[in-house]
């Protein structure tokens, strides 16, 4: 599919093509742009489903299908994790920024980034370890 796209799109801007460069690598530059743009589309997709989702529950009257104690334990496990933690869950997860604009909007490197995402999750899923640990659910 990519292919035939990548060719669509040559055969459509033909006449964008600057003659004597690399063939090869402006169809190459055309199907990375078409990747790219189809795992964008992929992910609204899942986005709106998950959206869907929460709209249809609160539509059945069931806005939130975890109880209060739930709820008051997962915001206790975020706000007692640091900042940084904090900043950058916040813009990936909720904001969907990718790893290089949290960087920037930061002012860290994207490794320290990816390095502040793995900590929260490591820290989120200790924690909800510990919490079904000791009830044997989430209490």
């Amino acid at each position: 599919m990519i292919t035939r796209a990548t060719f669509a799109f040559a055969l459509e801007n033909i006449h964008a093509f600057p003659v004597g460069t690399d063939l090869r690598g402006w169809l190459r530059a055309i199907a990375l742009k078409l990747v790219g743009l189809d795992f964008q589309r992929a992910r609204a997709d899942a986005v709106s489903r998950f959206d869907q989702k929460r709209l249809d529950l609160s539509e059945r009257g069931q806005a939130n299908p975890y109880g209060p104690a739930e709820v008051d334990f997962l915001e206790a496990s975020w706000n007692g994790l640091p900042d940084l933690l904090q900043k950058a869950g916040k813009l990936r997860y909720w904001e969907h920024k990718p790893t290089e604009g949290i960087a920037e909007s930061l002012g860290r490197s994207t490794t320290s980034i990816r390095l502040a995402l793995l900590r929260l999750r490591q820290e989120l899923r200790r924690r909800i370890k510990v919490k079904v640990g000791e009830a044997g659910h989430v209490k």
